[in-house]
C-alpha cells in the first residue's frame, strides 16, 4: 500500500444540465461521493483550486487497485494526473545510499 498525490482537472467540455435543480442535484451526489471517500480514509485531503477548474489529492495509505477504483467513479467528469509518494526520510536515505555507491562507500 502507498499514498498517492494526484492533481485533478474538471472536464469544461461535458455541457452543464439545462435544469439549474439538475446542476444541484449533480453537486449534491458529487459531494455526498466525496464524502464519503474521504470518511472512508480512502482520500486524507481533497482541495480545489481557486480558479475552480482543478485542484489536488492526497490519498491515504490506499492500494494502487483501490485508488483506481475511486478514481475512476469521477470520469468522464474530472481526470486526474497521479503521483506515488515516499516519505521524505526515506527519500533521503534512498539519496544517501546511492551518493554512497558512486562514492565507492557502499
Amino acid at each position: 500500500m502507498a499514498i498517492y498525490f494526484g492533481l485533478y482537472k474538471l472536464n469544461a467540455n461535458l455541457p452543464r444540465p439545462q435544469n439549474p435543480n439538475d446542476q444541484i442535484k449533480i453537486l449534491e451526489a458529487f459531494a455526498a461521493a466525496l464524502k464519503m471517500q474521504i470518511q472512508s480514509g480512502d482520500l486524507k485531503e481533497v482541495h480545489e483550486f481557486v480558479d475552480a477548474n482543478g485542484g489536488y489529492i492526497i490519498s491515504g495509505d490506499i492500494s494502487p487497485e483501490r485508488l483506481h477504483q475511486n478514481l475512476t467513479a469521477w470520469f468522464p467528469w474530472v481526470t486526474f494526473e497521479v503521483h506515488q509518494t515516499i516519505p521524505t526520510e526515506k527519500a533521503i536515505q534512498n539519496a544517501l545510499n546511492a551518493a554512497k555507491m558512486w562514492a565507492g562507500m557502499g
